[in-house]
């Protein structure tokens, strides 16, 4: 569409080109209201999506459907269901796991488009723990990202291991995962 002339242009095409629409169309279809946005951020978007729904939460913007019945299908997909603290307490759920924090960033200018910066790694770290008023040393384990390039995982491991160096000790190590 780019290289066409603009007056040459279907006028829905937009509707059937642009990723955005996809997620605007469902709420169109199921007559959704509330944000209905696409995320597209590569490795992190799962987590990114995470980040945003637990916002969502915190702030009143969305809950449970009591209307919920039945599943989505998806390839390559993960679903968790996550709700206020106290909303799960109150319905007696079984609480797997509480979400302190959540936070993102973007690393901004660095030598290369792909290449992550430290500092914005040490400062997105930070943040997060810093939200959610924990201190570094609670902390026995931690899951990286783990890109598998020879520039990104060097940097990953320095960010995390600058941030958590004053807080451990050779008796109270820091395990790190990285995903397979």
């Amino acid at each position: 569409m780019v290289g066409q002339d603009p007056d040459n242009v279907p006028r829905m095409a937009v509707t059937g080109t642009f990723e955005s629409i996809l997620p605007n169309r469902v709420s169109w279809y199921f007559d959704l209201h509330g944000p209905s946005i696409h995320v597209d951020s590569a490795c992190s978007s799962s987590l990114l999506a995470l980040d945003l729904a637990c916002q969502a939460l915190r702030n009143g913007e969305a809950s449970f459907d009591h209307r919920a019945n039945g599943y989505a299908r998806g390839e390559g997909v993960t679903a968790l269901v996550i709700k206020p603290l106290s909303d799960a307490v109150r319905d007696g759920d079984m609480i797997r796991a509480v979400i302190r924090s959540t936070s993102s960033n973007q690393d901004g200018h660095t030598p290369g488009l792909t290449q992550p910066s430290p500092q914005a790694q040490e400062d997105l770290i930070r943040q997060v723990y810093k939200k959610a008023n924990l201190p570094l040393d609670v902390t026995r384990y931690l899951e990286a990202h783990g890109t598998g390039t020879p520039v990104g995982d060097p940097i990953e491991m320095k960010a995390i291991g600058k941030v958590f160096r004053t807080s451990r000790s050779p008796e109270d190590p820091l395990y790190v995962y990285v995903k397979e």
